[in-house]
């Protein structure tokens, strides 16, 4: 089972309240336990699917405004409809992974029981998605939302009424496909990490 944990960066200083955007934005997120504010300005959902799981990352990471914990392990979810309401090693793990996530100038941390090792390689490379994922701009993600919805840039072109060429170029400017490309082999890491 896959806890995400996130905790908005700076916000006693900033005293804006960054949870009601991320929560609509993990909306469309397949979850066990839905995402829901915990305490203070921590987010945290319960996910069964790996890539439901890289997907919640991406979009955290996106916004720029959070550190990030995934804890990978059980989930004791005991009839729960609420994350508060559940306990197990994942939920420990993603406590531990926020925590190491705010000593990270990216923000972003992996903790479970697993072999130390796939761990390790499997924060590496989320921690490179972010610094992809994170330097894009707003037209860039809008650009990237459409591209992962539709089938080709040529129908991404005619639904924003923009040139092929323009979007081509935002593509590759933004990495998208460099950062894609990786994702199978997150989910394979994740996945391991998750059956371990």
């Amino acid at each position: 089972m896959y806890v995400i944990t996130a905790d908005q960066k700076k916000s006693t200083k900033t005293k804006v309240d960054l949870v009601p955007k991320a929560l609509q934005e993990l909306k469309i997120i397949k979850t066990v336990l839905p995402f829901e504010r915990t305490v203070g300005d921590e987010i945290q959902g319960v996910i069964k699917d790996s890539e439901e799981a890289l997907k919640a990352i991406k979009i955290i990471v996106a916004m720029g405004e959070w550190h990030c914990g995934l804890g990978v392990g059980n989930a004791n979810l005991n009839n729960a409809t609420k994350t508060t309401e559940a306990t197990g090693e994942a939920f420990v793990k993603a406590r531990h992974a926020v925590e190491e996530a705010k000593k990270h100038y990216l923000g972003l941390a992996v903790q479970s029981d697993a072999k130390t090792t796939t761990v390790s390689q499997l924060e590496a490379l989320l921690r490179t998605k972010a610094i992809l994922v994170s330097g894009r701009s707003q037209r860039q993600k809008e650009i990237i939302e459409k591209r992962e919805a539709l089938a080709s840039a040529n129908e991404v072109a005619e639904k924003l009424k923009l040139s092929k060429g323009t979007i081509s170029k935002s593509l590759r400017t933004s990495n998208w496909e460099v950062e894609t490309s990786t994702d199978s082999l997150a989910l394979s890491l994740m996945e391991e990490i998750d059956n371990a």
